[in-house]
């Protein structure tokens, strides 16, 4: 605020900190302003302004109070450096809005203007400069630039013709270019003026006719692609520019007889270089540098990672690259393809750029060198003889190392250019051929004195580096010199190497820090299922989906006997009224929500013996977007499954544990009959705990059932319902009751995978068994980009499992948060979006097993392994709500509807993990799928002989990796929205499946 203050003092003379102070009594009291209208437009700019720097600071959603285009623009001007503050103070004060000095400003300043901006007024202001009756006018008004530049366009205005209009002059575009528009319209533009460093003379045309035919460039590979010919291309790797309104993007189309290509292949395949993607990002940045900076020299890569390969065979394969500048001046890119199966993306590299201006290298004493090194001198025959042994094939176009000083901790590769592809050394400032040849270089450094014969099945493709700095293009005569970066050696897990690429005067031109490659596991990765069907389940393994059948109600059950003493619990008035009609000495207990354990235990020992407790689950809050957007939901586990748990726990305390007790506990609208159903699930925990409870206390007869919300009670129907040992539930819809049972089903394999090649998955939980085993599934498949979140800190084990997987592909970047904190989660979150550009998917994996009965079990022990599915429920969804998310994925169990005994806490988390998701479903437009494990042996919390041992007497069998891959593939391409997979060992069904019936999943 102090530099608005100073800026209104110096072009106004007003006081704005009494403006202030003193309110609008200030304001309309400002003697320095000859109307008060000018001080109140000061203050609302002065005060929007700084609440808009805040919200962009903070990455906070800007909310328009007014609309009034020309205001929010001249906020955007002045955010964006385009204007200063003195400026704005000028053109707010004035009622006239004279733009003249702003024209001049905003010429000169045009490259700190952002493409997403609308800029209404400059281009209004434009539009009614363009028709100015006097070109002196015009110009005055369009710039007042200083020196050469002013002297030149007020003479190239004199010299044009007085009065005639300047239609082609526009203010939305540079200064060089509307100084071109004058010169073609005959003005004398003193181009020596303009460029005094340079010489121009003019070329007279010849006087005889044209021969009115047209003449291309020659079919060369290293000109020519797919959508060459007959075209002019932006750049060799950047042929089309196809940017819209709001993004900045171009294509390539390549059809395999470019030189980087036809000489350069992976197993006999051709696959475009690595190198070949940091060029085209460079010259992406450099093509819209009329739009985003000035051109410049040097750039600088960060963050750079190579995803998946291109790969290109008969067919031409259209490549993109596209940018997305942030507010910090640095440009994030994504260089893909669209897949033709199923027009699904695949990321193939990213990172960040930047144009920079007087980047310097040292100069390298070459001769120092190679004689400091050590090591043998390899010819280039030597050298591409063992890079064909590793499996990769250079030809001509590409065998740029002509010599090579290997040594153990160094490397100094002389290259060259080739002489087949010279005349392309000008087209390119990072030039393929070269920079590749300094990472083949690098991969002869790397493989050292090894020549395993198993190395030729794992050809080492480049896989990351930490930054590029290109200080000068490349020259055609180089040397690259390879060693360790500082904290790597040779031996390590994962080598980091500095590469400098310098000129023949050993002047640094490219300058590589901490570059890693990987090895290609099998043949070239290939999107499963677009050609060939998927392995099977095996015999044994089993998928599951619950289905609620309809059920009547026996005629000869008696209902509970009138003379029972009830205490109600929960409910209002018109629901006690109704039971105490039928049991006049129902007692209701108001309240006991906020009861603690010993009070409960205090309350029920007054009430005397019970012989019925009815539960009635609290009403959920109206509003559905209020209860998910604030602490309404997790708050409802307090009043509900907590709640619950205390008066358990209270009765076993005062004894009730030996004695007969009949429970009916309800709930409302927790549980979907039907696929549109919507569901509530704040109580859907309750589900889980009860199923445990009537297995751990069998004496105790509990008949559960959820009811339809708003809905009479069937009061006489819900007493004549039979106790379940097992904790079910009756589910009433419609007046029709209604069982749940597990039924197999028959599901196609897909035509495609609903993952992506390349794609950013977010998994909760990620490194816990469960999670490591799909991470390493994704990875080895589709070469994801995999974020764990956990919230212990990074430890041995968790650095263990990273380097296992980096073997895979790229390795999972591990984020400590606690993600049932919506905040700890949110920055995560960012940190995770400062990373890459969309996230495809996350995946709730976090669980905490906490086995225990219910009578050792203490409050927070059942909290714990409640939180670790409720809360992180709700706050995937506060978190990644607004996301372009392809699919939310939930871990859930089989648990969900076993509840087992001595897992009270699990079964209630799982059981609200389930309802949510199908809540989820029905709110958000990205898909929502759950899948209930069975039981897994081999990884995990449970993972252990013994356990195994014990399963197996129950008659289940480990799920193992494969099988439960597959049955995600199957879930993610299918239309149903939850799936259990079970493997079965004997003839027990531990599971009770409905094998009468069959759902059968058509494609």
């Amino acid at each position: 605020m102090d530099e608005w203050h100073t800026a209104i003092q110096s072009v106004t003379g007003a006081n704005s900190k009494r403006w202030l102070d003193e309110g609008a009594a200030g304001v309309t009291e400002a003697a320095e302003l000859s109307n008060p209208a000018e001080a109140k437009r000061l203050l609302m700019l002065m005060i929007a302004s700084s609440i808009q720097k805040l919200n962009r600071k903070w990455d906070l959603q800007e909310q328009r109070q007014f609309d009034h285009p020309p205001f929010y623009e001249l906020l955007d001007l002045l955010v964006d450096d385009v204007i200063t503050k003195q400026m704005a103070v000028r053109l707010a004060a004035d009622g006239r809005h004279d733009f003249r000095e702003a024209a001049v400003v905003m010429n000169r300043n045009w490259s700190k203007m952002k493409p997403g901006r609308p800029y209404s007024v400059i281009k209004e202001h434009s539009r009614l400069a363009g028709v100015a009756h006097n070109n002196g006018q015009w110009l005055e008004a369009f710039i007042h630039a200083d020196d050469d530049t002013d002297q030149i366009l007020s003479a190239a205005a004199a010299q044009m013709e007085a009065g005639a209009p300047i239609t082609c002059l526009k203010l939305d575009r540079p200064f060089m270019e509307n100084a071109l528009k004058l010169w073609l319209c005959d003005s004398d533009m003193g181009l020596t003026k303009l460029n005094s460093d340079k010489k121009y003379a003019k070329i007279s045309l010849p006087l005889y006719a044209f021969q009115r035919k047209t003449f291309r460039l020659s079919n060369h590979r290293s000109v020519q692609g797919a959508e060459a010919k007959g075209s002019v291309m932006l750049h060799p790797l950047l042929h089309r520019n196809r940017s819209g309104a709001h993004t900045l993007q171009f294509s390539s189309v390549f059809s395999g007889r470019e030189f980087f290509l036809a000489d350069h292949q992976v197993k006999g395949s051709m696959v475009l270089p690595g190198a070949a993607y940091l060029e085209m990002a460079g010259a992406a940045v450099r093509q819209a540098g009329g739009l985003l900076a000035q051109s410049q020299e040097g750039f600088t890569l960060r963050n750079v990672v190579w995803m998946n390969p291109i790969r290109v065979g008969q067919e031409a394969v259209t490549v993109h690259t596209a940018l997305y500048p942030d507010n910090n001046g640095d440009i994030r890119y994504e260089i893909y393809y669209e897949e033709p199966v199923d027009n699904r993306t695949v990321v193939c590299g990213c990172g960040r750029a930047s144009i920079q201006t007087g980047l310097a290298g040292a100069n390298l004493n070459l001769s120092a060198v190679q004689t400091q090194g050590g090591g043998r001198l390899l010819s280039a025959a030597a050298c591409y003889e063992r890079l064909r042994k590793l499996g990769l094939e250079y030809g001509p176009s590409h065998q740029g190392i002509q010599e090579m000083y290997l040594g153990r901790e160094q490397a100094l590769a002389k290259l060259a250019l080739p002489s087949c592809i010279w005349e392309t050394g000008e087209q390119y400032r990072l030039h393929p051929s070269l920079l590749d040849a300094a990472l083949q270089a690098a991969i002869l450094f790397a493989d050292g004195d090894r020549q395993s014969g198993d190395a030729a099945a794992k050809p080492p493709l480049p896989f990351a580096l930490d930054t590029l700095e290109l200080i000068r293009p490349c020259t055609p005569r180089m040397w690259a010199y390879i060693r360790f970066s500082s904290g790597s050696s040779r031996g390590d897990k994962v080598e980091y190497l500095d590469i400098d690429m310098c000129d023949e005067s050993g002047a640094c031109c490219v300058r590589i820090n901490r570059y890693t490659s990987r090895n290609l596991e099998g043949e070239l990765p290939q999107r499963p299922f677009a050609d060939n069907a998927p392995p099977e389940l095996p015999e044994d393994t089993v998928l599951l989906t619950p289905v609620w059948d309809s059920f009547r109600l026996t005629a000869d059950v008696a209902p509970a006997p009138i003379n029972d003493r009830m205490i109600i619990i929960g409910g209002n008035t018109h629901d006690w009224n109704a039971i105490q009609k039928r049991y006049p000495g129902a007692l209701a207990m108001d309240g006991a929500a906020d009861y603690t354990e010993d009070e409960l235990a205090h309350k029920l020992e007054a009430c005397g013996p019970v012989d019925h407790l009815l539960w009635i689950a609290p009403a959920s809050p109206g509003d559905t977007e209020a209860r998910i957007s604030g602490e309404a939901m997790i708050m409802g586990q307090q009043r509900g499954v907590i709640q619950l748990f205390r008066l358990v726990k209270s009765l076993l305390r005062i004894g009730y544990g030996s004695k007969p007790l009949q429970w009916t506990v309800l709930t409302f609208q927790t549980q979907p009959v039907h696929k549109a159903d919507r569901v509530d699930p704040v109580h859907a925990g309750v589900h889980g705990l009860v199923g445990s409870l009537a297995k751990e206390y069998p004496g105790w007869g509990i008949r559960l059932a959820d009811l339809e919300a708003g809905a009479d009670r069937p009061w006489e129907e819900l007493f004549a319902l039979q106790a379940d040992p097992a904790g079910g539930a009756f589910v009433y819809r419609g007046k029709q009751w209604h069982k749940r049972v597990l039924v197999p089903v028959a599901c196609p394999a897909p035509s495609g995978s609903a993952y992506r090649r390349g794609g950013a998955y977010v998994v909760i939980g990620g490194a816990g068994g469960l999670g490591t085993a799909w991470s390493e599934y994704m990875i080895r498949t589709y070469q994801a980009r995999i974020f764990w979140i956990g919230r212990r800190e990074k430890d041995t084990d968790i650095e263990a499992s990273l380097q296992r997987l980096a073997r895979h592909g790229p390795a999972p970047q591990y984020i400590c948060a606690d993600a049932a904190n919506p905040e700890d989660l949110h920055r995560a979150y960012q940190t995770i979006k400062e990373r890459c550009t969309r996230i495809h998917g996350v995946i709730h994996a976090a669980i905490a097993l906490l086995d225990s009965s219910i009578m050792k079990m203490d409050e927070s022990r059942f909290r714990a392994g409640l939180v670790a599915k409720a809360d992180v429920c709700v706050s995937i969804d506060l978190v990644f709500r607004h996301d372009d998310l392809d699919f939310v994925l939930f871990f859930s169990s089989m648990n969900s509807f076993a509840t087992p005994p001595g897992q009270s806490n699990y079964a209630a988390g799982c059981a609200f993990k389930d309802a949510f998701a199908q809540w989820l479903a029905h709110e958000r437009p990205y898909a929502v799928k759950v899948i209930n494990w069975g039981y897994w042996g081999s990884v995990g919390a449970v993972a252990s002989g013994d356990y195994r041992k014990r399963m197996a007497k129950m008659g289940i069998g480990s799920v193992e990796q494969p099988e439960a891959m597959l049955a995600l593939e199957l879930l993610l391409g299918g239309p149903l929205h939850q799936l259990g997979l079970i493997k079965t060992e004997g003839e027990r069904d531990p599971y009770h499946i409905h094998r009468r019936e069959l759902v059968t999943v058509y494609p």
